[in-house]
């Protein structure tokens, strides 16, 4: 069953944060193993309704934060 949530709506129930979930989702970013996990249980669908194949094929590679003085 689909549901209609928001990106951030889906980030909280899922633990993951905003921002990479709107860059997974809009595809400038590799979804985390947490967002491959359960964002299709949370909208009820398959994982590769998601993302794109490319997006999948890929692993997550976190980048470091920049650090202000």
């Amino acid at each position: 069953m689909e549901q209609d949530v928001t990106t951030r709506e889906a980030a909280e129930a899922i633990g993951e944060d905003f921002e990479h979930l709107a860059n997974a989702i809009a595809g400038r970013s590799y979804p985390s193993a947490l967002i491959r996990d359960r964002l299709p249980e949370l909208l009820g669908v398959a994982l590769e309704e998601c993302f794109t194949p490319e997006s999948l094929r890929r692993k997550y590679r976190p980048r470091r934060k920049a650090v202000r003085s």
